[in-house]
């Protein structure tokens, strides 16, 4: 009789445990569906209340005129709109646009100085319950004194290599040095049985004889020039 009211009560005892630790366990698995915000202490609320959006991708900025540069990045969706921050040298951050389409890649701020240092800074956001929730920012610096346009660039308008020697093209600068913002140099030559060449710049001598060449040098901003070289192969 004694050994069946022991367990009885273990039993109980057990009930009752259950019981009390129910609804704090439903309460963090369950408490979103029931339309009410988690409590504070539980780790879904930091998912589903204080998420913060994605920052923006594939950020960059790059000068594509005198007095312009240009921000290109990777379009987000999950977000509300983007801000765009802007300062001269150590001067201090100031809002420069608020881009609400979320599909949007790439902004111009004008009116820049040509010798200016400018550091451009940009963050998304996304509105919940009427509160905006903000991304870490991305930033990026543009030297407008250092940083070419097209304009600068040039290259010499004869080059001579051997049969069977590789020689690097070099693109001048008159800011800057030039292989730091080129993207890529495309290549049509004439005769390929005389020579070739690279996306790197780099001609190879094949066989003996002249060619010519059309060059297009393409900035890391996307604006390019071309350039029109006789080669000279001598075995």
């Amino acid at each position: 009789m004694k050994k069946l009211s022991l367990k009885a009560m273990m039993a109980c005892s057990m009930m009752l445990m259950l019981s009390l630790f129910a609804p704090f366990a439903s309460s963090a698995a369950y408490g979103i569906d029931e339309g009410e915000p988690v409590p504070a202490g539980h780790s879904a609320s930091t998912v589903f209340i204080d998420e913060r959006p994605a920052p923006p991708q594939d950020f960059q900025a790059y000068k594509t005129a005198e007095q312009k540069v240009t921000l290109r990045w990777r379009g987000l969706t999950a977000i509300s709109g983007y801000e765009v921050y802007i300062r001269k040298d150590d001067g201090k951050f100031r809002l420069v646009k608020e881009i609400k389409s979320r599909p949007s890649r790439k902004y111009t701020v004008k009116g820049l100085s040509p010798n200016g240092k400018y550091k451009l800074a940009m963050r998304t956001y996304k509105v919940l319950d009427g509160e905006r929730k903000y991304s870490r920012y991305v930033t990026a610096t543009v030297d407008m004194k250092k940083q070419p346009l097209p304009k600068d660039l040039s290259l010499v308008k004869a080059l001579t290599v051997k049969v069977g020697q590789e020689k690097k093209i070099p693109v001048k600068c008159r800011r800057g040095r030039a292989s730091k913002y080129i993207k890529g140099i495309s290549f049509k030559i004439h005769n390929k049985e005389i020579a070739d060449a690279n996306a790197a710049g780099v001609v190879v001598g094949k066989k003996a004889g002249r060619t010519t060449a059309i060059l297009k040098v393409t900035l890391k901003s996307g604006l390019s020039k071309t350039f029109r070289m006789k080669i000279k192969v001598v075995g």
